[in-house]
């Protein structure tokens, strides 16, 4: 049995007592040097990903990996963050430059998900300049916020322990209604709603790293930060009343 998250496994002391035959392991955080290798082989690989690419950015990879080394070693905050390696992986995903850098795990998450689920399909599909092209959620004033607003929401009703198993389809549809709702004019018609509410579910269910597909037609989230990060976000929002 391998696990990063100790605290959590260990909470269940009657499952560890079914596996003592097995040996137990945790995953310990990198050192300085393993993050350093980290930094290194991820940026050599997405130099050669980006000299196979038909279409992309020009970076300066040996540059981008000096200054997160650099960040790394100068910022404590950044270094912490910096020892697990996912939060480590999702750093160099969305690193943007120094000043721009997250320095919490709820900034990075919060980075990392903008990231994944609006700024790199947005990379990938453009905006059309075609005018009587459809409008597309990414095109729509308020596609990011439906986005987020249906991900916090999904991401407290899982973490409220409404669904510990994961969110409903029928849930994430009705989500994205509510919102679809809150966002357009009181004029818009029926169909404009649907329409809408069934993009935000179209894009969440369809774009990768964020939300996963489970057992009975649910979704949840992976990794977990994200879901921890997104129900906070979202009960912050709600009035004292309804906490």
């Amino acid at each position: 049995v391998v696990t990063c998250r100790e605290t959590e496994y260990l909470a269940g002391e009657g499952s560890v007592e079914t596996l003592t035959a097995a040996a137990h392991y945790s995953v310990c955080g990198f050192s300085p040097a393993q993050v350093d290798a980290f930094v290194s082989r991820w940026h050599t690989a997405g130099e050669s990903a980006s000299k196979r690419a038909v279409k992309s950015a020009r970076v300066d990879w040996s540059r981008r990996a000096l200054e997160i080394r650099e960040l790394i070693r100068t910022e404590s905050d950044i270094g912490e963050l910096a020892s697990v390696p996912l939060l480590l992986a999702m750093l160099q995903v969305v690193f943007s430059g120094a000043r721009e850098t997250p320095r919490s795990i709820s900034q990075l998450s919060t980075r990392a998900v903008t990231y994944l689920m609006i700024d790199k399909p947005r990379q990938r599909t453009g905006r059309s300049t075609d005018p009587t092209a459809p409008p597309t959620l990414l095109g729509h004033d308020q596609g990011n916020h439906c986005i987020l607003a249906v991900l916090r929401q999904i991401a407290f009703h899982i973490h409220s322990g409404a669904t510990r198993a994961g969110v409903p389809e029928d849930v994430m549809a009705r989500l994205a209604r509510s919102t679809a709702d809150s966002v357009l004019p009181p004029g818009a018609t029926g169909r404009e709603r649907r329409d809408l509410a069934s993009q935000i579910v179209e894009h969440i269910a369809e774009t990768g790293g964020i939300l996963v597909h489970g057992e009975g037609d649910t979704w949840d989230f992976t990794p977990n930060v994200f879901r921890e990060v997104l129900a906070g976000q979202w009960l912050d929002t709600l009035k004292l009343v309804e906490r």
